[in-house]
């Protein structure tokens, strides 16, 4: 079936609250059509008033499930556990402490919230009886979010010929603990998905529970319980059609859906398989802001200059990436590679006219480091600790954090005290983030001190239209994967 629109359709199922459907920058509201569900006809109102100034919202009192019939809907006491499905005493006393906006910090323990308060008899109908027949109450969906405590399976399986047809991406709450009776889990919907073309992106939340509500101060470990998976319909998926307006269409609107969920690659994967626009969808895309967009973050990046970091058989041959397992080699490969990174620091300080490369804590790498020699051409080290009293003790040269001068450089080499140890630095000396390198920072691929100023023209096209947070991450990884280094210098051949 070919698409007719070209607004992007956003439908959420388990609409209470208002919240939950498919979100874009302001610039292209009126690209989006939102359709709620919500099986609790009194949220009706409720769901309007929180869209109000959505520019197209449709607002549908429906119970979607697997077919059309009849069923029993639990209301509980926390309404937003309310569902088809009743709580599986098991996981009574599995508890997430939260801190509520209007009571503040308290317990949420499921036996206490998902108690079945009332129950109602209420009318089921599938998406595919909604939608694959004539006379569909909203346009079909592109995109397609639930939060239905524990009946996302059921609606899936009630909706085959609507994922065939329309839906191009998913957001699914999904259950790594059946905290329902009868509840489908994440490997359940993930299977589901993947046969019928679709591909799991990635997990955007994840709530964490304690097993068992145990008394402040008791309390370390926690449960995986459930969260919110993204799924895409696969590259694959997307080209399978005869119809060439269907087809650019699809690819058009899952480029956008997937910026939209901070997925650069895949949405422009997208538009590398557009090809040239037909008549048809130039006219089903009159009024919308997103295609021009598009076009124009697609010339950006086409523009953008083909830097890449190196493969591992670049850096390794064969027999070399075989060594790394040998038991009579020697096993001080890591501590070779922080003393080449530390020498290059040291040349980088000094390249910029620093007093000092300082080094802290001297824990095992800086100890490895403690005997570097003075060298032309590279700053000198400094060593320093909390602890700097016992290593003087011991006739080390090992210094004050409270030394540290506001023209030091500084590297962090602790990934487990990493970030304590950064902020005390910019406590002594004043935030300078671009004279100090983290242990996290020089794992992600950084190995000088700079930190590219300015934006590239794909990132300010972000920035513009609205994508502010996606902009960031792509300035952000661009900063951390920047390599400057020559040869050798990553490899310890020092």
């Amino acid at each position: 079936m070919t698409p007719v629109q070209g607004k992007i359709s956003s439908h959420h199922i388990g609409g209470r609250g208002g919240t939950g459907s498919h979100a874009a920058p302001p610039l292209f509201s009126g690209d989006l059509h939102h359709v709620y569900y919500e099986a609790d006809a009194s949220c009706v109102e409720q769901i309007v008033a929180a869209n109000r100034g959505t520019e197209q919202l449709t607002v549908l009192p429906l119970c979607i499930g697997r077919e059309n019939g009849r069923a029993t809907f639990n209301i509980d006491y926390d309404p937003c556990m309310s569902s088809l499905l009743e709580l599986n005493p098991r996981y009574g006393d599995y508890t997430l402490f939260m801190v509520d906006p209007l009571k503040g910090p308290l317990d949420y323990r499921f036996a206490d919230t998902g108690r079945a308060m009332e129950r109602r008899e209420v009318e089921v109908v599938s998406l595919d009886s909604l939608y694959a027949a004539g006379n569909p109450p909203a346009p079909p969906p592109d995109f397609l979010s639930m939060d239905t405590q524990g009946s996302e399976y059921e609606i899936l399986e009630g909706a085959a010929q609507t994922l065939e047809r329309s839906v191009l991406a998913l957001r699914l709450e999904v259950a790594f603990q059946p905290i329902y009776k009868g509840q489908k889990l994440f490997g359940d919907l993930c299977a589901l998905l993947t046969e019928r073309g679709f591909q799991f992106m990635k997990m955007l939340d994840v709530y964490r529970m304690f097993p068992a509500r145990e008394p402040i101060g008791l309390r370390a470990g926690s449960v995986d319980a459930f969260g919110e998976a993204l799924f895409f319909r696969t590259p694959e998926a997307l080209r399978r059609t005869d119809d060439a307006a269907c087809r650019y269409l699809r690819l058009l609107k899952t480029a956008f859906i997937a910026l939209c969920q901070g997925q650069l690659e895949y949405a422009l994967g997208c538009l590398r398989d557009l090809g040239p626009q037909s008549e048809e969808p130039a006219q089903a895309l009159a009024g919308c802001a997103y295609p021009a967009f598009l076009r124009g973050l697609a010339e950006r990046a086409e523009s953008h200059p083909r830097d890449f970091p190196p493969l591992f058989s670049d850096c390794y041959s064969f027999a070399q990436s075989r060594a790394r397992f040998d038991g009579a080699a020697d096993t001080s490969a890591m501590d070779a590679h922080i003393a080449g990174i530390v020498t290059n620091l040291r040349e980088d300080v000094a390249r910029r006219g620093g007093r000092r490369l300082c080094v802290l804590p001297f824990g095992h790498y800086a100890r490895q480091l403690a005997d570097l020699p003075d060298e032309p051409g590279l700053a000198p080290p400094a060593f320093f600790d909390n602890g700097f009293q016992k290593h003087r003790d011991a006739g080390l040269a090992v210094q004050n954090p409270a030394e540290l001068g506001a023209d030091d450089y500084v590297v962090i080499l602790s990934e487990t005290y990493g970030p304590e140890i950064a902020e005390q630095v910019s406590r002594i000396r004043g935030d300078r983030p671009e004279r100090t390198l983290t242990y996290k920072e020089l794992i992600e691929g950084r190995r000088a001190f700079d930190r590219p100023g300015g934006e590239t023209p794909v990132e300010q096209w972000l920035r513009e239209h609205g994508f502010d947070v996606l902009a960031r991450r792509v300035r952000e990884l661009r900063i951390a994967q920047t390599h400057q280094r020559r040869a050798g210098q990553d490899s310890g051949e020092r």
